[in-house]
């Protein structure tokens, strides 16, 4: 008793979707996107890591230096 492949059912495959072609001035405000994604980024991370790692100068007689030279 040999089975062959007629009984399975076969469908098309469709048609592969690929991008749809765009014209130049959607391309140039895809460009000014990106260009206006990545510049708030930068800023959120300099807001971020300025804040997290804030610069403090202290003014004090107890930030002099204790050490002469010679010793």
């Amino acid at each position: 008793m040999e089975q062959g492949f007629d009984n399975f059912r076969t469908e098309a495959m469709p048609e592969p979707v690929g991008p749809a072609e765009e014209s130049g001035g959607s391309e140039f405000w895809t460009f000014v996107r990106d260009v206006l994604e990545t510049l708030v980024l930068a800023i959120i991370m300099f807001l971020v890591i300025n804040t997290v790692s804030a610069r403090v100068r202290v003014d004090g007689s107890s930030m002099a230096p204790t050490l002469a030279d010679g010793q």
